[in-house]
């Protein structure tokens, strides 16, 4: 019996931590932890893009908007994957400035549990919270909202579930995230009059006034409605405003009626951009490349010669140049704000090194890095243009050369 009994102590040891782990085995939680470690890191990157906008209006007026957080913010997770939910529900909501209160499965609290605890370390108290226990006691409370905290204290402001299940002892909406619906999810402001008793007791003159600030809020939010159908569609239609501002201003404008239309060259296709990152992502050999539509460019075609007459070889060659005029003067630094869109270009498609090695180089978040490719891909197609411009001036008469379609 003396020998049973260590076996059956460490048989109970690993149940232990299987429990701690949500049930997984070691192998299985290890990825669910790298998840949650991207998603924190994913939202720390789109902290900066909170920001509000400016709304055109009449003259002498200024009219913006502005994000506020919503306050106190409820959270329900599952027992699938503790770790990774808790991360989704944490992440956003202290990115936007709220406090959280998140509520854990019965069957798998201790991770988050120990997640909370190491944010403690470093977050003010009371801004991240959590329960555990069953949907009756816990679950409800959360969601419904606590009246007697409602009188005395802020209350909570919104809720987020995860899961199909309904919390035991709610109404049954078909999915717990249901309860948006059925509560309205829609509002857009919140009209409020001071009270000076707990009933309405308002004058006729106030009921008037009332009305009358309350059609006139109406009126501000249909404007509002409008003015945003207005921005969508204008923003629909710009790429072929500016194809239209560019040809127009390519008009010679002469005293012979059977003037030519002017030629709408590559880099006046609201596509060009596109077409240079795609070149770019097979900068060393690919289908963007053999058969990028930027092979027809005048520049590409007068460095063929330099390159056996391989007009993939030639683009290779002007992308890289582009490129090379980015680069500023001096010694390279990899924090320098100015060597930046440089050293992303040169490591992302040149070198060809991942997104995450670079971010990690570049002490950037991953999302952060995109942006700034982003950017930095408008650039070099900014450059091509100019060198393309410049191509054009140096061709016979100052007319476009024979362009040739590469072969497959």
């Amino acid at each position: 019996m003396g020998g049973e009994q260590p076996a059956h102590q460490a048989a109970i040891d690993r149940r232990a931590k299987q429990r701690r782990r949500g049930g997984r085995r070691r192998a299985e939680a290890r990825p669910e932890v790298g998840a949650m470690v991207d998603v924190f890191r994913l939202f720390a990157g789109l902290a900066g893009e909170l920001k509000g906008t400016t709304v055109p209006w009449s003259n002498g007026v200024t009219c913006y908007t502005t994000r506020d957080p919503w306050g106190v913010v409820g959270a329900i997770i599952p027992w699938n994957a503790p770790l990774f939910l808790t991360a989704c529900k944490l992440a956003p909501a202290l990115v936007a400035g709220n406090t959280i209160v998140l509520k854990t499965a019965e069957q798998a609290p201790l991770a988050a549990l120990r997640c909370a605890e190491i944010l403690q370390q470093e977050l003010p108290p009371g801004v991240v919270n959590v329960i555990s226990g069953f949907g009756e006691e816990a679950g409800r409370p959360l969601r419904d909202g606590c009246p007697e905290r409602v009188e005395r204290d802020q209350p909570r402001r919104r809720v987020r579930l995860e899961g199909d299940d309904p919390v035991p002892g709610g109404p049954r909406t078909g999915r717990v995230g249901g309860m948006a619906e059925q509560r309205g999810d829609d509002l857009v402001a919140a009209l409020a009059v001071a009270a000076r008793a707990g009933h309405p007791d308002l004058t006729r003159d106030e009921q008037r006034h009332l009305q009358t600030l309350t059609h006139q809020a109406a009126i501000a939010l249909e404007d509002r409605r409008l003015q945003q159908e207005v921005f969508a569609a204008v923003e629909r239609i710009m790429p072929e405003i500016d194809v239209i501002q560019r040809q127009r201003g390519a008009v010679r404008y002469t005293d012979s009626p059977t003037q030519p239309a002017p030629e709408v060259t590559l880099t006046a296709d609201p596509e060009f951009p596109d077409w240079v990152k795609d070149a770019l992502s097979h900068y060393w050999g690919g289908p963007k490349l053999t058969g990028s539509p930027l092979l027809k460019m005048q520049i590409v075609e007068q460095t063929l010669p330099q390159h056996d007459d391989d007009a993939p070889k030639a683009l290779r060659a002007v992308l890289a140049e582009a490129i090379e005029q980015l680069r500023p003067d001096g010694q390279r630094s990899l924090t320098a704000a100015e060597w930046i869109l440089y050293n992303i270009l040169e490591m992302r498609f040149i070198q060809g090194r991942r997104v995450r090695e670079i971010a990690l180089q570049l002490a950037m978040s991953e999302s952060d890095l995109y942006r700034k490719q982003k950017i930095a891909v408008e650039t070099v197609a900014a450059a091509l243009s100019k060198m393309e411009e410049r191509a054009g001036a140096k061709s016979p008469n100052g007319q476009h050369t024979e362009q040739r379609t590469p072969q497959a």
